[in-house]
């Protein structure tokens, strides 16, 4: 049997283009956030038009092994939200990892 332990994620999730609120009556980007498969957030906010990305933290139980990161947009499918500056544990990383 492979022991779980706590994994420290941290990322940013990038939208591509304009401030999307200098559009008024234009609803705040949601998106999902999955390990594996499976959910780890769902985030809706607003991005004001300096910043354009947002900054997150989850901590996930994982088996050692190789593991995924994936990003969906759910309002907007058309919107593109991508990561950036991933880290596992601190350690730069990619949407694919080692634990």
């Amino acid at each position: 049997m492979n022991p779980e332990r706590q994994v420290k994620i941290t990322f940013e999730v990038h939208s591509y283009g304009e401030g999307i609120f200098s559009i008024p009556g234009r609803r705040a980007p949601g998106y999902r956030v999955y390990v594996d498969g499976d959910l780890i957030t769902e985030r809706s906010f607003i991005w004001s038009d300096k910043d354009i990305y947002i900054k997150e933290t989850a901590f996930v139980n994982l088996a050692s092994g190789r593991h995924y990161l994936k990003l969906d947009s759910i309002d907007d499918p058309s919107r593109l939200l991508y990561f950036g500056n991933i880290k596992i544990n601190g350690k730069q990383s990619d949407f694919e990892f080692t634990t």
